[in-house]
């Protein structure tokens, strides 16, 4: 295995315009810096995130942009951008969230050490419309089939995505939840890093919160 894979970072987007550069920017000043930053604009019909997406190019000239010429949810939108990622590991990070600068860097040394894992995650910095650590249990999996544990910007392996086939495009909600059990029930381990290094925006239109609340 090389010490040094590359990494990709997908980000879907779609009307985030407040929030999309500071999600890439959290991506691009990781300590870890081979990494590919890859956005998936889902058909986003707010001009002013329209605007920001015009300009991405521009201001990111690095950063790969993909364009849906229709809006087809986060499921289907992540699958696009991972089955375009070069990477050996990926990251699926919302347009609203961020990472530490370390995260990318001390995720990898986990898979460097045991390349069996299926995904790494950590504990996570809830900001915004409330402040809270969310300490992620570890190796609990009668707790995961309960309650989604894990961030959606977790890191897992490429060929392990492959294996279970990606992101179920039907899963209009929780497409993570069902994504993290189906690689446990492959026989995937995870490992969780005890310090908040992924960065959840608590916000009152958010799609996780949404669904929350309305038991989908």
């Amino acid at each position: 295995m090389k010490s040094t894979p590359l990494i990709s970072i997908i980000i879907a987007h779609y009307n985030l315009a407040d929030y999309i550069y500071e999600a890439i920017a959290s991506c691009l000043n990781q300590t870890y810096k081979n990494i590919e930053v890859i956005v998936v604009d889902d058909y986003s019909s707010d001009q002013a995130a329209l605007k920001k997406i015009y300009g991405l190019r521009k201001k990111y000239p690095k950063v790969k942009l993909i364009k849906n010429t229709v809006n087809k949810g986060s499921a289907k939108t992540y699958n696009i951008g991972v089955e375009e990622a070069k990477g050996e590991y990926i990251c699926c990070l919302d347009a609203d969230d961020k990472f530490q600068k370390t995260f990318i860097e001390k995720a990898l040394k986990c898979f460097l050490c045991d390349p069996s894992l299926g995904f790494i995650t950590s504990w996570m910095r809830i900001f915004g419309d409330s402040s809270s650590i969310e300490k992620t249990p570890s190796h609990d999996v009668s707790a995961l089939l309960i309650r989604n544990l894990f961030s959606s910007a977790s890191m897992f392996s490429k060929k392990a995505w492959t294996k279970i086939g990606g992101f179920d495009p039907e899963m209009k909600t929780y497409r993570d939840w069902d994504f993290w059990i189906s690689l446990v029930e492959k026989g995937y381990r995870w490992e969780v890093l005890v310090e908040p290094l992924i960065l959840y925006r608590d916000r009152k239109s958010s799609a996780s919160k949404l669904s929350v609340e309305k038991n989908i």
